[in-house]
């Protein structure tokens, strides 16, 4: 008889025997090397046996406790976090608003991707597009941290300025520009601008459109689908909320792209006093310092930008010194400085966005640090992303402490 049967038999003698008993074995192909058993009596105690027997449960031990191969781990978690973000990307690359703010914020496949993956831990919980939309659009646009809470939850949860969010992204312009603009046009209240409204003095609406620019046909790159939208402005369609605001905004990339080259002081002078008086302040500008129109539109001077609005101011106040007219009064000399002023006042940032381009590696900008004296200035895309990368890491800090 084997030592393994006469182990069988003797076993089975001490449990028919009610003894506690403790085996090691240590098993090598060939047979047993060492045996050794402690036998103890317990007669006011039943002994605690399990149906297996010792060397099934070495056996089972020495399966959980083998060496853990680290190189199939790893590559079975990889595939696995893989698997989820294609899963990830397919759910939100399937809905229509998430490809359209993609598309408005220029992200290709790869940029999705990392943010996906930098998001793994929450998405292999659940995949939830509005979160993910939201999350992208948060530190793509570093609206938060520009805006200040009080703005960013005036975006998200009010009518108009949700309305405001959904087409300053579409037609990629400063959301936080235009909310300065329509803070200092109507003080953001559409309805008392109609006419028969309280303040209604002949301008329509949230964006005070005067009576001479209807029947105006507005173009607009719409980034959001990549194609050139139209509106044409009439006394009907500018007394919905949404049409105004569309075709506001609208005007507005075509001063800051088509006409003055990412310029928004120029821009605004522009929504103000018109593209002919503008332009007369150009002019000015440019007798000023021996410079082209070009030149002025896109110097990155502060001797510039302090002449521009030296020459807003006197062009409202002198109209006569820079046109033919017998008015005494011309427009809005301190526009720019009124919609800054609205901005400072409601948003933690003191800067707007221009034109981001990503394509010519540029991108215009309006500081205002000095609220008196803002200054255009134009810097790379590059910079321009590295600078939002800052402020991410910054505010991930800080949210530490």
């Amino acid at each position: 008889m084997s030592n393994l049967q006469i182990n069988k038999e003797l076993l089975r003698k001490l449990r028919k025997d009610r003894v506690i008993f403790s085996v090691v074995i240590l098993g090598l192909s060939g047979g047993i090397v060492s045996e050794s058993y402690g036998i103890y009596k317990d007669l006011t105690r039943k002994p605690m046996i399990t149906d297996k027997n010792p060397l099934e449960e070495s056996m089972e031990f020495m399966e959980r406790t083998k060496p853990v191969d680290v190189v199939k781990v790893k590559e079975e978690r990889l595939a696995k976090e893989n698997n989820t973000i294609k899963e990830a990307y397919n759910k939100c690359m399937s809905d229509t608003k998430f490809v359209m703010m993609c598309n408005a914020l220029d992200l290709d496949e790869n940029s999705i991707k990392e943010y996906l993956t930098n998001s793994y831990d929450a998405l292999s919980e659940n995949i939830d597009v509005n979160s993910i939309t939201k999350m992208i659009f948060d530190n793509e646009t570093d609206l938060l941290n520009r805006a200040g809470a009080d703005l960013y939850n005036y975006f998200m949860n009010d009518t108009t300025g949700k309305t405001i969010l959904k087409y300053s992204t579409m037609y990629r312009i400063d959301p936080i520009l235009m909310y300065g603009l329509f803070k200092q046009e109507s003080n953001l209240d559409h309805n008392a601008h109609l006419p028969g409204g309280s303040l209604y003095s002949g301008a329509i609406g949230i964006g005070q459109h005067e009576r001479t620019t209807l029947g105006t046909t507005y173009v607009a790159h719409n980034y959001a689908t990549n194609t050139d939208d139209t509106f044409t402005s009439n006394s009907e369609n500018l007394l919905d909320l949404d049409n105004n605001i569309k075709a506001t905004i609208m005007r507005i990339q075509n001063f800051l792209v088509n006409v003055y080259n990412g310029n928004v002081q120029l821009t605004l002078t522009s929504y103000n006093f018109g593209t002919g008086r503008c332009n007369d302040v150009i002019d000015a500008v440019a007798s000023d310092y021996g410079m082209t129109k070009d030149q002025v539109i896109n110097s990155n001077s502060s001797n510039v930008s302090n002449s521009v609005s030296y020459h807003q101011k006197n062009l409202s106040e002198n109209p006569s010194a820079y046109f033919n007219t017998s008015n005494d009064k011309y427009g809005d000399g301190l526009y720019v400085k009124h919609i800054i002023g609205r901005i400072v006042g409601s948003a933690q940032t003191r800067y707007v966005y221009g034109e981001i381009n990503k394509q010519a590696n540029r991108v215009t900008i309006l500081d205002f640090t000095d609220p008196e004296n803002p200054r255009t200035f134009i810097t790379t895309y590059d910079e321009y992303c590295q600078s939002k990368l800052n402020n991410n890491t910054n505010n991930k800090e800080l949210a530490k402490k």
